[in-house]
């Protein structure tokens, strides 16, 4: 009987670690692109990158930011960047002058095509939230 409460209990503990940890760590799935987004901020100006690194297959690839603002409960775009490239790397970058008192984040979106044109996937990504 003790064998078995035992067991449970650690059933349970190494099912909870492993719900917690699902959104923890990226898939190693070679059939999807990667796509990043990040923000630093140094004083009134806010660096934001988006990068797009496409699966094999996709001849084209594109990826567009966008520094967002939190205002009342809602996040507004303030400015946007697209940057495309015929291989399967791309990366666009920008730097803007931003207020004190909100809270900020970079949206990236990141598409692939195929040699046609057609699209092949869209994904968005966030980064991490700053307050300035």
């Amino acid at each position: 009987m003790k064998k078995t409460l035992v067991s449970i209990v650690f059933l349970c503990c190494l099912l909870f670690v492993s719900a917690s940890l699902a959104d923890t760590f990226l898939p190693m799935n070679t059939d999807t692109s990667t796509v990043l987004a990040s923000l630093s901020i140094s004083g009134d100006s806010a660096n934001c990158v988006g990068t797009m690194n496409a699966i094999k297959g996709a001849s084209s690839a594109s990826v567009a930011i966008s520094l967002q603002r939190k205002v009342n409960g809602s996040w507004e775009t303030l400015h946007s960047k697209t940057v495309s490239s015929q291989g399967r790397y791309v990366k666009a970058e920008a730097n803007y002058a931003i207020a004190s008192g909100y809270a900020y984040r970079v949206k990236a979106v990141g598409k692939t095509y195929d040699s046609s044109g057609n699209l092949l996937e869209t994904i968005t990504r966030y980064s991490a939230t700053y307050t300035h």
